[in-house]
């Protein structure tokens, strides 16, 4: 059956089993190319793609042209998203796409660079005063929420972690760096720690609860380390635990289709 029928009804429960059976391989080749043979960040992109199909099954009617051809465009799209993204870190060398013109410093970057200096004040005193972890956290989850991942970001969440307590949103930035930057084994234990723990535990941290950093977030994280490292049904099975924390969020329901089809087709 061609995909084209399959759009007939939005949300069918078959639309990303047909997506990813007829289309997949062609679209995986296609990621391979745009990401420089990069496995994982071909898988990302491939699963990104098939999302942004989802979400939008209007523009799959074939009255408007090919399937494919429309998932190949924005597959494209996405990965230049994410080169201009990377283009940004300091010290990384991108050689997958044009290079684009620097963007001049606006008041978030601005900003950055202030609480940049604040944690070096803080290293001076030995992070003595109690604002000093809330300085650290701030900074390092405002570069990972823009994607300013670069060697310098690594040393101050290292640096954090040694030197406070374990603190709940600090564990979710180390993961989310470590996913970022191609380590999804890594994350995955400061996220099983987040999961395991009991309200008791939760409230010894010391940290202000938030259920999206132990359910959700966590969650959602874990299922696309599993999925990077090819323990679909386990990814499945992320997905769906964080779809039941965000209910509304139809990324979470996508994605564990996506885990289930991948699966399924391997078994």
């Amino acid at each position: 059956m061609e995909t084209e029928r399959c759009h007939s009804v939005a949300g069918d429960e078959d639309l990303l089993r047909a997506l990813h059976d007829e289309h997949g391989e062609a679209l995986f080749a296609h990621a391979l190319r745009l990401t420089g043979g990069d496995r994982q960040r071909a898988e990302d992109l491939v699963q990104e793609t098939l999302v942004r199909a989802w979400q939008h099954p209007e523009a799959l009617n074939p009255e408007r042209g090919s399937v494919r051809a429309w998932l190949f465009t924005t597959a494209r799209n996405l990965a230049i998203d994410a080169w201009r993204r990377r283009s940004s870190r300091v010290g990384e060398v991108i050689t997958d796409a044009p290079p684009e013109t620097p963007v001049v410093m606006d008041e978030t970057e601005r900003a950055v660079e202030t609480w940049k200096r604040g944690v070096a004040v803080a290293r001076v005193r030995n992070f003595s005063d109690p604002d000093d972890r809330l300085l650290h956290l701030d900074l390092v989850n405002h570069l990972l929420a823009r994607e300013l991942i670069d060697v310098d970001l690594e040393a101050l969440v290292e640096e954090a972690r040694a030197a406070y307590v374990r603190t709940p949103t600090l564990e979710l930035a180390a993961a989310r760096l470590a996913f970022a930057t191609g380590r999804p084994r890594d994350a995955l234990e400061p996220l099983e720690w987040l999961v395991g723990l009991d309200d008791d535990e939760i409230v010894a941290t010391g940290a202000s609860y938030d259920e999206r950093v132990f359910g959700e977030w966590s969650w959602g994280l874990i299922g696309l380390c599993r999925f990077a490292l090819g323990d679909d049904e386990a990814a499945a099975d992320a997905f769906r635990r964080a779809e039941r924390y965000a209910p509304g969020d139809a990324s979470y329901v996508v994605r564990r289709r996506l885990a289930e089809a991948r699966a399924g087709s391997s078994a």
